[in-house]
């Protein structure tokens, strides 16, 4: 078998996918795109050459498909793997559902062979493989392609759905499975289905059933996501709803403050007239001490310049007050602050919440918050909290599970998801009764494709 011909049926059956491959992970790639363009082409090269030296000499075309769907598979998606980083299931996914388009192709261009061009050598004619097989490939490609950027594109891209991935690769898995399994069309049953009576309306029934499913999970997990999108918007509007509400106390009662003060104002002077008139003075010093220890009153804790950070920082230490947990904070932060306040206030929010909910179950012990923030560098954004707990905590891998149900905790995951959308990390350590969340992120989100 040629190098031209190994050459031609490889791109010709290669190329397009492993762009389908890689086009919904093209922000994730590890390495630079002209390097990740070296490595895929790198890829090509090796697998022409192993089909070289595997395959003996005079080998058919069908010996060579059978070589294609052996080794495409296992070196495409170790080099998935190699150039992607990302989710693993997300990965998986994609890759099969790709492969699952591939399969179709396959099929279409063998029965424009055998059907069209009147042959019933099924591949065997190279000339007649490449014709039908960029037929079908120029008339499906677009589509696929809409349905990649359109549809799997800005799912893939969301990692606030990070879970359901875990186990959605079973389906396009299964799919590719049973095409393998049934009408495969490289073995002898594929030719007699192929040139069976019905053959192409089942296979159109299938490709139509398999990618509906697709385009259905998909479409559902988009607007699961809107929708998770508006509860978290709804917790921020409760969250500055809390916030004017605790403002607003706090001015009612500056207000009250200030008429009891007017009100005790005139008998303070009367006092402080007589002991001047008397050249009282050490009891009038005696006097203005007590009245201005008494007036040392437990104001609004200014935290950092920046005001929506202390806004928030402010109505947790106070809720923390309330419940006599013994608070240290220490924030310096800037005025301008390129951080949204959606994603501030959930960041924020599930922070404390996890500190305060920990403080509060604890039954012994002095509780404690102490929390601190600070730019490291330009647009290098670090936040941790240590609180103390005396509760078991329990993990599953890396992923802590809920005190309130047996699932993954949902503030740490907000808290991961929002710090990897800011290019960043999030950690969580225990230690001796000290819970630590530490939170490390870009202030300048990475680009992604928004949910519409």
């Amino acid at each position: 078998m040629s190098l031209l011909f190994l050459f031609t049926a490889t791109l010709v059956k290669i190329l397009p996918y492993l762009l389908l491959i890689l086009l919904p992970f093209r922000t994730y790639f590890r390495y630079s795109v002209l390097k990740t363009i070296a490595a895929t082409c790198s890829f090509i090269l090796v697998f022409i050459l192993g089909a070289h030296l595997i395959l003996p000499a005079g080998s058919t075309l069908l010996e060579w498909q059978l070589y294609y769907s052996a080794l495409a598979s296992l070196l495409g998606l170790l080099l998935c793997f190699m150039l992607i980083k990302g989710n693993f299931f997300k990965i998986i996914f994609n890759f099969f559902v790709v492969l699952c388009y591939a399969k179709d192709v396959d099929y279409y261009s063998l029965y424009l062979e055998s059907y069209i061009l009147n042959t019933k050598t099924l591949g065997l004619d190279l000339g007649a493989m490449v014709f039908c097989y960029l037929l079908v490939l120029a008339f499906t490609f677009p589509f696929m392609w809409l349905f990649m950027t359109r549809l799997l594109l800005p799912v893939i891209q969301k990692k606030e759905q990070a879970p359901f991935w875990d186990f959605l690769w079973i389906v396009p898995f299964s799919f590719y499975a049973l095409y393998h399994i049934g009408i495969d069309p490289d073995d002898s049953i594929a030719k007699a289905f192929i040139n069976g009576k019905n053959a192409l309306p089942i296979q159109i029934a299938w490709s139509i059933g398999t990618f509906l499913s697709f385009v259905m999970m998909l479409q559902m997990f988009k607007e699961n996501i809107k929708n998770e999108l508006l509860d978290n918007k709804l917790q921020v509007a409760s969250l500055h709803l809390d916030l004017q509400r605790k403002e607003f106390d706090r001015l009612n009662n500056t207000i009250e403050e200030t008429r009891r003060s007017r009100h005790n104002l005139r008998q303070h002077l009367v006092l402080i007239q007589h002991y001047v008139q008397e050249s009282d003075l050490p009891s009038l010093e005696n006097y203005l001490n007590k009245y201005i220890k008494a007036m040392d009153i437990d104001a609004s804790v200014n935290i950092c310049e920046n005001s929506y950070f202390n806004a928030i920082i402010q109505y947790y230490y106070s809720l923390a007050k309330e419940k006599d947990i013994k608070v240290e904070l220490a924030f310096d932060l800037p005025k301008d602050l390129s951080l949204p306040e959606t994603d501030t206030a959930v960041l924020l929010g599930n922070m404390f919440e996890n500190a305060l909910e920990a403080c509060e179950r604890q039954t012994g012990g002095q509780r404690f918050i102490r929390a601190k923030g600070a730019l490291i560098s330009d647009n290098m954004l670090a936040i941790t909290i240590k609180n103390s707990f005396d509760h078991e905590i329990h993990k599953n891998g890396d992923a802590f599970i809920s005190s309130k149900r047996n699932a993954k905790g949902i503030g740490t995951e907000s808290i991961r998801i929002i710090a990897e959308r800011y290019n960043g990390l999030a950690k969580f350590n225990s230690n001796e009764g000290v819970f630590e969340t530490s939170v490390l992120l870009n202030t300048q989100p990475c680009p992604s494709q928004s949910i519409t």
